[in-house]
């Protein structure tokens, strides 16, 4: 039963002929439920009209136009479905977009790091350890390494 609803559904999503034509042939062809609904030639030939009355010259387009009138409705169904596939490729692209323009949110950037770091392992002067100190100042790529003797007996 749930290929019979997708079957519809396809049928009546896609108004290209074609496409409706291999949905309902490949689905009638494969659906035992289908093929038990459907007519068979002494129903089908019962809705026809007969030979006869059309060699006898009867006018019958009356009673048709007549039918026909009573059943149609103000759109006709070709035109609500092109407004639904519009409507869908509408809400399809509108979702892709709102998707790319939340996916590329620009982001405060960090500066980059210097690549080459500058390290102190050990300083002496006239063979004694010193005190260092690191001034960084406010330019990126601009510090300050002060060397002092250190004081002894202090």
């Amino acid at each position: 039963m749930w290929k019979c609803k997708v079957a519809n559904f396809l049928f009546k999503a896609v108004s290209i002929k074609i496409f409706q034509d291999y949905v309902v042939m490949s689905h009638i062809q494969t659906c035992s439920n289908c093929q038990s609904r459907l007519a068979n030639r002494e129903e089908a030939q019962s809705l026809l009209i007969p030979q006869a009355e059309l060699q006898n010259g009867k006018d019958f387009w009356p009673n048709v136009r007549h039918a026909i009138g009573e059943k149609q409705s103000p759109l006709k169904p070709a035109l609500v479905y092109r407004w639904r596939w519009a409507f869908i490729a509408t809400l399809t692209i509108g979702s892709i977009l709102v998707g790319i323009w939340f996916s590329f949110t620009p982001t405060l950037q960090k500066s980059p790091e210097p690549t080459q770091k500058f390290h102190v392992n050990y300083i002496e002067i006239e063979n004694k350890p010193v005190q260092v100190f690191y001034f960084k100042t406010q330019e990126e790529n601009m510090f300050f390494v002060w060397a002092e003797k250190s004081e002894e007996g202090g």
